[in-house]
């Protein structure tokens, strides 16, 4: 019922599925492929960035409890590279950036709505780090295309620098702060630090990185 729902206007189908697939290792491994291969072709090819729910349904399809699904994983960072152009926004420009603070402190992932922005970028950052767990070399490599080490490192920095003067002003509150920084910390650990990749390993190791005088 709910998958015959996707796509509609007004309705949440892709919220909906998310919470029914969460922890359903049975529904993911039998119809997970199918499922990937719609939220893709059927709602973000026709709504692009104003889903960001239908992210979050995938991420829930990629991992079950503490198990990461390979076979779906690898759907995910297949379609993703079909419509990279759209469900690829990280950010990593200066002027992404000045708008990313301004989001933040507008706490916009939560008042935005189905079409936030900032919950896209989020979802996106999360999509990517979700599909290299469970040490999957393909991903890891995959993942590492579209955010280098030094790219995750200065987003990490930066959201410190910021946070800094931030909280002298009051602008973004300490819950938003955490969950973008946590995006970040996750995509750092699963890409880069939890690897067995070595080209991977070496970007942490290359001196004057940042790596060491980040916390």
């Amino acid at each position: 019922l709910v998958t015959s729902l996707l796509g509609l206007e007004g309705v949440d189908a892709e919220g909906l599925l998310g919470s029914a697939v969460r922890d359903n290792f049975d529904a993911v491994t039998r119809m997970g492929k199918k499922w990937i291969y719609r939220l893709f072709e059927e709602v973000i090819g026709r709504y692009g960035r104003k889903r960001a729910h239908v992210m979050d349904a995938m991420v829930f399809m990629m991992k079950c409890g503490e198990r990461a699904l390979k076979d779906n994983q690898a759907t995910v960072m297949a379609m993703f590279k079909k419509h990279d152009g759209v469900v690829g926004r990280f950010m990593l420009t200066d002027e992404d950036w000045d708008r990313r603070i301004e989001l933040m402190r507008k706490d916009e992932h939560i008042t935005g709505g189905a079409g936030s922005e900032l919950a896209f970028h989020l979802s996106a950052v999360r999509l990517l780090y979700t599909a290299s767990e469970g040490k999957n070399p393909a991903a890891e490599v995959y993942a590492a295309h579209y955010m280098s080490f030094e790219q995750v490192l200065n987003a990490l920095l930066t959201l410190d620098i910021s946070a800094a003067t931030e909280k002298r002003d009051e602008g973004i509150s300490f819950t938003t702060l955490c969950t973008v920084r946590g995006a970040f910390v996750r995509l750092l650990l699963h890409v880069y630090v939890d690897t067995r990749v070595e080209r991977l390993l070496q970007e942490q190791r290359e001196e004057g990185n940042g790596m060491w005088s980040w916390s």
